[in-house]
């Protein structure tokens, strides 16, 4: 007799106010789209946007970024090995992007990013495609370190 294992429930949250919420709602749908039926029950949970939405007032003044690639190869390690140091002494795990901002050629650290964007076209799944690691492959993968 074969023992019918039970799905795992996948909640993929995505939307909300924030002024990346189109690019949540695009990483949300190709989550979904590419996570395995036959091994999750895949429950789209979209947040709704409500009250006031200062965050998408101050992207619209276009703030500066920076790039790693562009500031040399002793700055990006300066700024890879302090990232690495957040990773470890925050207990993070799987992908995540660390966000710095240059001043006069001093980077300051913004925020550890634990959910970064997952869409086919995104950073993280684009450099595991280069390892040949799919995007569905990916998604497994990360489940099941999260349950670790």
């Amino acid at each position: 007799m074969r023992q019918v294992q039970k799905k795992l429930r996948i909640a993929v949250l995505y939307g909300g106010r924030s002024a990346e919420r189109e690019i949540s709602i695009r990483t949300g749908e190709q989550i979904i789209k590419h996570l395995d039926r036959k091994k999750y029950q895949v429950v789209p949970s979209e947040i709704p946007v409500r009250g006031n939405d200062w965050i998408s007032r101050l992207m619209r003044n276009k703030p500066d970024v920076a790039l790693l690639a562009l500031h040399g190869p002793k700055l990006t390690h300066l700024i890879q090995k302090t990232a690495l140091q957040i990773h470890s002494l925050t207990g993070a795990r799987g992908v995540t992007r660390s966000d710095f901002i240059l001043r006069d050629s001093t980077p300051y650290f913004l925020e550890l990013n634990t959910i970064p964007g997952m869409t086919e076209t995104s950073l993280a799944p684009q450099s595991a495609e280069k390892v040949g690691i799919h995007f569905g492959k990916l998604l497994d993968t990360l489940i099941e370190l999260a349950q670790k």
